[in-house]
């Protein structure tokens, strides 16, 4: 027979296991805190250097890190010229939506039809199991356009009037959202939003994330664009909020999914590339539509 453990073993075993996870989290917010105070200033000197080299340049490095581990989580690492192929892709898309596409309707629809065409063909001439080819194109589909449509936005956001400070708004309005959602769904949580999905978030958090991300745009407004009226401060820190918490939300639908916790590793506290900016590539888009049609 197996050996009990009495109550207060138990208890005691319980509260070592409490205080360890307590610890990691500590060490885990700490690393999180240390790599941002390392990589904020980075971020702004390319923001802000005269050459727009170097801010695409970034964008689409975090690009193809963001479409290597969207397609090892998708594809797996078993293939590895499938997840070349996706990487390589997405760029090649990227790349149409930053030089070529622009607001051309015609030039949008060839660039996407033709990586639709070139993924189903590569599918089908590099296919060695057919019951696995759907999961393939799936896996290549969603890193192809989840990367190769959605980070192009975040360098495009450099190209407008008063550009850098355009990114600034972005990152802030992402960033600062997501730390207000964290502490006040932290200490004020209780009615979770989306359980099925990520347990941990609540609808009381949300709520911080839309407040923080509104502040986040008024003082934009108040500080450094004053070309947006308070407003449109108001509307862009709203929708933008919902739109970068959706963007949260997918990213965790896809990680639960394929059961895994973080994207990767390369951000010590943060994951991987694609959890520091999931939420960020879907208010890029926003904030450049936004400013193109609304503001200029």
């Amino acid at each position: 027979m197996g050996s009990r453990v009495s109550r207060s073993e138990e208890a005691g075993c319980r509260e070592l296991t409490e205080g360890d996870q307590q610890k990691a989290k500590m060490g885990n917010l700490t690393a999180r805190v240390l790599t941002s105070v390392v990589l904020i200033p980075l971020l702004l000197l390319v923001v802000f250097w005269e050459r727009e080299e170097g801010w695409w340049g970034l964008v689409f490095l975090a690009g193809a890190l963001g479409g290597w581990e969207l397609s090892v989580m998708t594809l797996g690492r078993e293939r590895l010229h499938d997840n070349i192929a996706a990487v390589v892709v997405s760029l090649i898309v990227g790349a149409g939506v930053y030089w070529w596409t622009g607001f051309y309707a015609d030039r949008t629809v060839l660039l996407i039809t033709g990586a639709v065409a070139f993924i189903l063909l590569y599918c089908l001439f590099t296919t060695t199991d057919v019951k696995t080819a759907g999961a393939r194109v799936s896996g290549l589909f969603v890193t192809v356009f989840y990367a190769g449509l959605l980070f192009p936005f975040v360098a495009l956001l450099r190209c407008l009037p008063n550009g850098s400070w355009w990114v600034v708004l972005a990152l802030a309005a992402t960033w600062l959202g997501d730390t207000g959602a964290y502490f006040m769904g932290r200490f004020l949580g209780k009615h979770k939003l989306f359980p099925l999905v990520s347990p941990k978030k609540t609808w009381e958090g949300a709520l911080g994330g839309v407040l923080s991300t509104i502040t986040a745009v008024l003082v934009a407004h108040f500080w450094f664009l004053k070309e947006i009226n308070i407003l449109q401060a108001l509307l862009l820190g709203f929708f933008a909020s919902i739109v970068g918490q959706s963007g949260d939300l997918c990213e965790s639908l896809l990680k639960r999914s394929y059961g895994i916790k973080d994207s990767g590793n390369i951000l010590p506290g943060h994951g991987g590339i694609m959890d520091r900016v999931d939420a960020l590539v879907f208010v890029a888009p926003l904030v450049y539509v936004f400013a193109s049609f609304v503001v200029y």
